[in-house]
Formats: structure tokens, sequence, C-alpha cells
């Protein structure tokens, strides 16, 4: 073997061990650990690479992204992407994303496109740059980002690589999610079950009282129950149905409205609501153990209140770019900061929060959404905040 040779195999196997550092960091399925593992290699193979980020689609924020790991970027390049929103969307990340392609900027100063960015990149030395969208089916989660000190377009090894390696982070990604929806499909179930065995506690009750009227001759009042139960039963369908047009969504607040009836709580569905389906990046599952935990949590808040203070809102609402999901409650509000409620195992001093308001939290997370609560005079909201994610290719 020549010397050319020789060093030749040497890069191809050191270029190896550091994709098995990434393969390796994927296999532990440890997400935050692997986007940075991924940043660290990809700064290091790709030729005249001064940084490499990973950038997240994330409702949490004003931009919709959130950088996600980086290597090499200074905070002043950091504090760009967080404190300028319209700067941060004409990046090419966003580009990547929107597109659902690779976007290779071989002359950064020289592109007009880009002219918001020009005089971060002379100060930083950035000339070029390749930003690789992470793709889960059709749908871009997220890119990866090199930063390259001198102009002209990337060799097709390392392109390849880039390809790669974000491929390999919207798996670990994906499989996160797959993970956490099939515990949410679960304990969706428990919470429907729950909520049916108790309104079957109900029926019963109702068809001894019926029973006992027509036992002791009272026709007239057996009937006359039976007509309030009817009514009232139909009147709460109407009242979801009408404006929530998901079944799954509209079944299980009818069910919880019935379980806080006969705690003596009001459950209202806010007239602003409207809604037909979940973003794709949010199932019918995790959407039943959001709304279920937040209103659960409502009813246990107003338990022990006073008449006037036992009554919850629910607002779930279509939105051209989220959905918006609020449940308010008149309770005395949380004993704790937000923070500290989503610990897991943290509990509110009526021990009503438990481990389900984390949950949401994790699940809000994982739709790129954002969890918030408020406290006012008249109680408590809880609000999420979830993009939609489109199931196609998005529009450039």
């Amino acid at each position: 073997m020549s010397n050319a040779e020789g060093v030749a195999a040497l890069v191809d196997l050191d270029l190896l061990e550091r994709v098995t550092v990434v393969v390796d960091a994927a296999a532990r399925g440890n997400v935050d650990t692997t986007l940075r593992s991924i940043v660290d290699v990809a700064d290091s193979v790709i030729s005249e690479s001064l940084a490499a980020t990973v950038v997240l689609v994330d409702g949490q924020v004003s931009s919709g992204l959130r950088l996600a790991a980086c290597r090499g970027l200074s905070d002043r390049y950091q504090n760009a992407m967080i404190s300028d929103p319209d700067q941060f969307r004409a990046s090419a990340a966003a580009r990547a994303i929107r597109s659902g392609r690779p976007v290779l900027v071989s002359d950064l100063l020289g592109d007009e496109d880009y002219r918001r960015w020009w005089h971060l990149a002379r100060h930083e030395g950035y000339r070029s740059l390749l930003a690789t969208p992470m793709m889960v089916g059709q749908a871009a989660i997220g890119s990866l980002n090199i930063y390259r000190r001198v102009v002209g377009e990337l060799p097709r090894q390392e392109i390849l690589l880039a390809e790669i390696f974000a491929r390999v982070a919207a798996s670990v990604l994906q499989t996160s999610l797959l993970l956490a929806d099939r515990d949410n499909q679960v304990s969706a179930l428990g919470r429907l079950v729950r909520a049916l065995q108790d309104q079957a506690h109900e029926h019963s009750n109702r068809l001894q009282a019926i029973g006992g009227l027509l036992a002791i001759g009272e026709l007239e009042g057996a009937k006359a129950f039976i007509s309030d139960v009817s009514e009232a039963a139909a009147s709460l369908r109407s009242a979801v149905t009408q404006r929530i047009a998901h079944a799954t969504t509209s079944g299980l607040l009818v069910a919880l409205s019935g379980v806080a009836a006969q705690q003596g709580i009001r459950v209202e569905v806010d007239h602003r609501s409207r809604f037909e389906r979940p973003p794709a990046n949010l199932s019918d599952s995790q959407l039943v153990t959001i709304l279920g935990n937040l209103v659960d949590n409502a009813i246990a808040a107003v338990a022990d209140e006073p008449e006037f203070r036992r009554h919850i809102t629910v607002l779930v609402l279509d939105q051209d770019d989220q959905l918006l999901i609020e449940v308010s409650d008149g309770g005395t509000g949380l004993t704790m900061s937000l923070d500290e409620a989503l610990e897991w195992g943290a509990t509110s001093k009526s021990q009503h929060l438990g481990a389900g308001l984390a949950l949401v939290n994790r699940i809000v997370a994982s739709a790129m959404g954002v969890l918030d609560a408020t406290h006012h005079a008249d109680g408590t909201t809880f609000t999420v905040r979830i993009p939609v994610v489109k199931a196609g290719p998005l529009s450039p």
C-alpha cells in the first residue's frame, strides 16, 4: 500500500469512528445527547467547517424555530437567532425546513437572499453554509446546518454525510415520539374507561331512583325524572358537539362533564371553540391525555371550593397556525410555581396535580408546543399552544 493509500485509509477509519459515536448516541435514545454528538461530528468531518447547529421547529418561541444544539457558534450569533424572529425565519435553516430540501449557499456574502445575515457572517467569518432538513415522513421537523470559512460547493461525499446525520437526528426524534405516543395511548384508553365507568355508575343510580319511584306507584314522578335526565344529557351533548366536531374530543368532554356534574361542578365549552381534527404532529391519544389531565386537574382544583367557584371552562380552537387549548377553573390557584408543578411527582396542596401535568408538558413539548399557566382573580387558566405541522411537504 502506498503512503497516499495509507493516509486515505486512516482518514476513512477516523470518519467511521466519528460516525460510530453518532450511531451509539442514537442507539441509547437520548435526543439531546444525539443532537450534540451530531453537531460535534459534523463540524469535525465537514471540510473548512467553523460551526454546526441543529434547529428544530418549536411553537414555544416567536420565530417558530429553536436552536437545539450547536458547536462553534458564538454567543452573538445565538442571540441574533433568539432576539430577532424575522431574521431567524429568513435563515437558510428556515428555508430548508419550509421546502423540505437541502439549501446550499455557496457564497453567503454574495447572496442577496441572506442580506440580513451579512454583518454577522462577516464578523464570524462564515462564507458559505449547508442547511439539510431533518425529515419525518414528508414533513421537516428541523435542520442540520454547517457553516464554512470558504466559498464554493461542498464535495458530494460531505453533502451525503450531512444528509445521513440529519436522518439519524430525525429518526431518534421520531422514535422518541413513537414511544411517548404508545404510553399516551395506554393512558388515554385508561382515562376513557374510567370516565365511562363513572358514567355507568351514575346511570345505575338513576335506574335505581326510577325503580324506586315505580315501586311506590309514583308513575308521574318517574316520567318527570326520566324527562329531566334525558333533556340534560341531550343539552350537554348538543352544547359540545355543535362546537367540537372531532368525535374523540367531544366524547371525552361529554364524559368528563358528566363526571364533574356528579360532584356539583359545571363544565362549559367556550362558545369560541371550533375543532375538527388534531394537527399532524399530535395524535388523538396525545390530545386525550392533554385535555383529560387538564380537565381532571381543574375538577380537583374546584372540588372543595364554594359553589360560585365550582365551574370549569374549556376552549379548543383551530387556528391557521396553531391549535389552542385553554382550561380555566375557579380554584384558588397553584401552591407552587409552574416549573415545580411540571416535575414528575410534584403535587399541589390538594394533591391533585401528581405526574399528570408533567406528562402533559412532555406531550406538548414533543409536538413542539408550549404549556403555560396564569392565575387571576377568577381562578387559574392552563393554556396549550401547538403549532400546526402539515402532513405533506411544507410550502416554500
